[in-house]
């Protein structure tokens, strides 16, 4: 789950609550490149108040637009798909080339509480599946294809779900189907990422900072008392374990959608905390310390029974190559690399590549 997900159900769940008629637009399906990918979305009140992105500014204006129509009728349960592009809306457009189309709906309790409970299922750790059932309106009937460049399909919807889904937990997908009854709008939403660090310092805290914003899991263990304690006044992760990594180490959650970092900068709370996490299904297990920090590391891992392949599993020292000092820009290193590993990414420069731009 990305945070923009979260921001935007937040939002719409704010403004149905003060009693605000509201509208969703969401990025269902492309013919090329999505500028923010398929599933963005953008909450709509009115001309000047909205939250979210779809493309980053080119198709923005004229989505507000037709949410302001909708608004403007009252219809709760009505909704367009409409096809943007760029030859087809004047000065605005998306610049990639691409036909995007967007489902632009009045939203109700019924979705906004839907949403609310994908983005908890994902925030909790679990991967989750999303549908929305839509019936075509004003005696429309299924076009030849959903996205013609300018066309608006009135929609009206029906039926919204939602259901844990227990497979690959890193899976990502968003579908938009028709038949001659309507339009099916599917998304799995993965787990978020969990974060576990290992030593509460600076640079934890600013991890933590960090991952609320990307909306990620965190979770800190430390068995210094003091140390833990000035770290939650200065942030607040998700949850907050006093003790040693082979005492506590069941209670951590570690799976496939987990990164663990060795942050506590002493041997005897790293070396047990690396072990553990590297005979773990963690994704991603890194360290901070220099390069001879690293080597005595290893070594220290090597008499402790692990073999070779889960040693190479240790990225140290962590983070990218970003030059920077402080104890925000190691922690902007590190959550790159843990991006990029959970999106099988090297890393390297886009610049220097001619793959696709998103996962």
């Amino acid at each position: 789950m990305d945070a923009s997900l979260r921001d935007v159900t937040r939002t719409l769940g704010e403004w149905l609550d003060a009693g605000r008629p509201a509208v969703l637009a969401t990025v269902a399906a492309a013919d090329g490149s999505a500028p923010r990918g398929l599933g963005a979305r953008l909450a709509i009140a009115g001309p000047q108040e909205w939250v979210g992105a779809l493309s980053g500014g080119c198709t923005e204006a004229a989505v507000i637009a037709e949410a302001e129509r909708l608004l403007a009728e009252g219809d709760p349960d009505q909704a367009v798909l409409v096809s943007y592009v760029k030859e087809t809306m004047a000065d605005v457009g998306p610049i990639c080339g691409s036909t995007l189309g967007v489902l632009v709906e009045v939203v109700d309790d019924v979705l906004v509480g839907t949403l609310e409970r994908l983005v908890d299922t994902a925030s909790g750790g679990t991967a989750a599946d999303l549908g929305v059932t839509y019936a075509w309106a004003d005696g429309a009937t299924a076009p030849k294809t959903l996205l013609t460049a300018g066309a608006t399909v009135p929609l009206l919807r029906e039926a919204v779900s939602l259901e844990e889904h227990a497979d690959d937990p890193g899976a990502r997908a968003m579908s938009l189907t028709s038949d001659a009854t309507g339009v099916v709008l599917r998304q799995l939403v993965p787990a978020s990422p969990h974060l576990v660090l290992g030593g509460a310092g600076d640079i934890s805290k600013e991890l933590v900072l960090l991952a609320e914003r990307l909306a990620w899991r965190t979770t800190v263990i430390d068995a210094r008392a003091t140390i833990l304690e000035q770290l939650t006044r200065a942030c607040t992760p998700n949850r907050v374990v006093g003790g040693w990594a082979d005492d506590a180490w069941d209670e951590l959650g570690v799976d496939l959608r987990t990164a663990c970092l060795a942050l506590a900068h002493e041997s005897h709370h790293d070396e047990p905390f690396l072990a553990r996490a590297l005979a773990s299904d963690a994704a991603y297990v890194g360290a901070v310390g220099s390069r001879k920090v690293q080597q005595e590391r290893r070594t220290a891992l090597a008499e402790r029974g692990l073999d070779a392949d889960a040693i190479a599993r240790l990225r140290g020292p962590a983070g990218l190559d970003l030059g920077g000092t402080s104890a925000a820009d190691v922690a902007l290193a590190i959550a790159a690399e843990i991006v990029a590993t959970f999106n099988d990414r090297d890393g390297s420069p886009l610049s220097s590549s001619d793959g696709p731009i998103r996962a």
